[in-house]
């Protein structure tokens, strides 16, 4: 998993082939070229998850126990966003919302499928 400035990047992995003998016979990466200056976001994590319970159209009164994980989402313009899943009672689709930590402005959507335990990113929504 590429992580830049302590932050994990969205998506972007390597992955690394031996044979028996140890020898690497090939490497595959998807790492990401990252652009942003500042990896301090100007929300918190509790204030993303409230952002994201608004985007739903749904009043959660509690949101203890929940999370936001901070992530770089690379690609043109790299942002830092807070990727928060709610429950499946106030998130039906199960998707993981997406909260730009500097301006606190709901980003989208990051849909994933689950394949053979490894995750797919599909693709970001607005």
């Amino acid at each position: 998993r590429q992580v830049f400035k302590g932050v994990p990047v969205e998506g972007a992995t390597i992955a690394v082939a031996l044979d028996r003998a140890g020898r690497v016979t090939s490497v595959t990466s998807d790492m990401e070229p990252i652009t942003l200056r500042q990896v301090k976001p100007r929300i918190t994590c509790h204030a993303a998850v409230k952002i994201a319970i608004r985007a739903t159209g749904t009043r959660a009164a509690a949101t203890r126990g929940l999370r936001a994980h901070l992530v770089i989402l690379p690609g043109g313009t790299d942002r830092l966003v807070y990727k928060v899943m709610l429950p499946f009672g106030i998130n039906p689709r199960g998707r993981w919302h997406l909260v730009d930590a500097m301006t606190g402005k709901h980003a989208g959507y990051l849909r994933g499928i689950i394949m053979d335990g490894h995750r797919w990113q599909e693709g970001v929504r607005p």
